[in-house]
């Protein structure tokens, strides 16, 4: 975010002072209660999730990152998280894709409190996104902005359809984004009072949130850049040499060393991947593709119509009506405030052009940028507070609270419904039953999905479907040396991720049917489960 422009500000090099409202304004007792009952809804919707499994959307993720938080805890590695393991992709079991100071977190506080993982995992992201109303506080008072101005962006923030739902699941968007907002802040309060202690703490934040998520960071790194460059100009020794070797460079070089960080990190990470059988799936060279896309899709349809304007938009403001308050803001708005609606909505697309596959195809990307758009929004519904008149602004930012919450309640009683009945939920209960701890499932169409692994505590080797013939059969060969020569505990083929893999898969059941070191084989659904004897050595498949 980027704070708010000061027309009664020559230089950033002072505290700029408070623009002059009337505090006991109608208006800003409506901001101001608008944002104390967005602030109950919030925590009422976090209190009514806080014990539902973590299968409602992207189970895929959520489920990832409580798998390596529970070995976290479960190993004792809590106090060493860079070894933690992600163990789905075989021994020696380690996966590293964030740095996991999220994990971290939840694993301490499981660990030195005892209580459910997931609640803990979910209370450090409701927590975590709290915090950055924090960040916003600091950023719109530093910019001379007033109560009001962040009561409207506060209150449009925690009504969000994206923010009240992806705030408490079990991921690390919102801890990401917590740091990533209180570097910008820190940042711009070092540009303010030159307080080094400031630059120091926003390097370490800016570190942490680029190492928890790097997706997240590119448009705070932009913002700052604006803010650095604005500083500049604005004030009063610039040019001078002094000034920039005393604020302005060393404000660069906190962003340097954010890059660099980032940059060791990947190399590290594909390092350890590449010690793992099917790790080099998972490198940052092999989903460079994934992670991207291919240039014509920035152009497409897909993007702009179905992702941002279908999807994205009514997702963070609760439908088009947000829009249409932000550009008839933007409408009354002066030149300053103008350039910030419009500086906003540019760092709200910026993400969708770099990370563009992956913004197309995870909704819950757009919980590093929505939180521009939101801004955008509570600034013009500022700038309306001094246009119309009381009664009208209230009706309008009514309008706009009701219409998010409405928005929001489709997505969660959907959500809610399917989380307590997915299948590969109920399968993962029951694999924990039949099997011990210590042994190890072999997966075989699942896609990487840590759902099974996670609800039945055990580590997986997970074969990818995109193997060739004679790739599956080295695979199939070698896995008694590719679990870590650990006992299996079950073989599982899920059927509905194998549509274009049939012929493999009827292979794998006849060749594993035939072999008498099974004990049974069960079908449930769409998964057939077979059950090795314990009386025999793992036979080769």
């Amino acid at each position: 975010m980027i704070p708010p422009p000061n027309a009664d500000a020559p230089s950033l090099g002072k505290r700029p002072a408070v623009e002059s409202e009337h505090a006991g304004s109608l208006q800003d007792k409506a901001a101001l209660y608008l944002y104390l009952a967005a602030l109950l809804t919030s925590l009422f919707v976090f209190a009514n999730w806080i014990n539902i499994p973590i299968t409602d959307q992207h189970a895929y993720r959520q489920t990832q990152t409580a798998l390596s938080t529970f070995w976290l805890a479960q190993n004792g590695h809590w106090l060493t998280p860079q070894l933690y393991e992600t163990p789905i992709v075989g021994f020696p079991w380690r996966n590293p894709l964030e740095f996991p100071v999220y994990q971290w977190l939840v694993a301490a506080l499981k660990v030195t409190t005892g209580m459910p993982l997931e609640v803990a995992g979910r209370l450090v992201s409701i927590t975590a996104f709290y915090g950055c109303l924090g960040g916003i506080h600091q950023l719109v008072k530093d910019g001379g902005g007033s109560r009001r101005l962040f009561h409207l962006i506060a209150a449009t923030l925690l009504l969000s359809p994206e923010y009240l739902f992806w705030s408490r699941t079990f991921m690390i968007e919102s801890t990401a984004l917590f740091l990533t907002i209180s570097y910008l802040a820190l940042l711009h309060r070092f540009l303010v009072r030159k307080t080094w202690g400031c630059l120091v703490v926003a390097i370490l934040c800016g570190v942490l949130g680029v190492l928890t998520k790097v997706t997240t960071f590119p448009s705070f790194a932009v913002a700052s850049l604006m803010l650095i460059a604005l500083h500049q100009l604005q004030s009063q020794n610039f040019p001078h040499q002094r000034h920039w070797l005393r604020v302005t460079l060393p404000a660069l070089l906190s962003l340097g060393i954010c890059f660099v960080a980032i940059q060791w990190w990947v190399h590290y990470c594909d390092e350890v991947k590449s010690q793992t059988v099917f790790g080099k799936y998972l490198t940052s060279q092999a989903m460079s593709q994934w992670n991207y896309g291919e240039a014509s899709l920035r152009f497409s349809s897909k993007l702009w119509v179905r992702t941002i304007w279908n999807r994205s938009v009514p997702e963070a403001v609760g439908g088009f009506l947000g829009v249409i308050v932000c550009l008839v803001g933007f409408w009354f708005a002066n030149l300053r405030f103008r350039l910030l609606i419009g500086s906003l909505l540019g760092l709200f697309l910026l993400p969708f052009l770099l990370f563009t596959n992956l913004h197309v195809v995870h909704n819950y990307y757009q919980y590093s940028n929505a939180i521009f758009l939101v801004a955008a929004l509570g600034v013009a519904l500022h700038v309306l507070s001094q246009r119309l008149g009381q009664t009208l602004f209230i009706v309008v930012i009514l309008t706009v609270a009701t219409n998010q919450i409405l928005w929001f309640k489709d997505v969660d009683s959907v959500s809610f419904e399917h989380s307590w009945r997915d299948r590969d939920l109920l399968i993962a209960r029951y694999i924990k039953t039949q099997t011990q701890p210590g042994q190890v499932l072999v997966m075989f169409g699942s896609d990487g999905s840590s759902v099974i692994p996670y609800y039945a505590e055990r580590r997986a080797l997970t074969i990818p479907t995109q193997l060739t013939t004679g790739e599956l059969d080295s695979a199939l060969a070698n896995i008694p040396q590719n679990a870590g020569n650990l006992p299996i505990g079950a073989v599982i083929l899920n059927g509905v991720g194998l549509d274009q893999h049939a012929m493999e898969v009827n292979r794998l059941v006849k060749r594993i049917g035939a072999i008498r070191s099974f004990s049974r084989v069960e079908r449930h659904g769409s998964y057939v489960v077979f059950f090795p004897r314990t009386d025999v050595a793992f036979p080769k498949l």
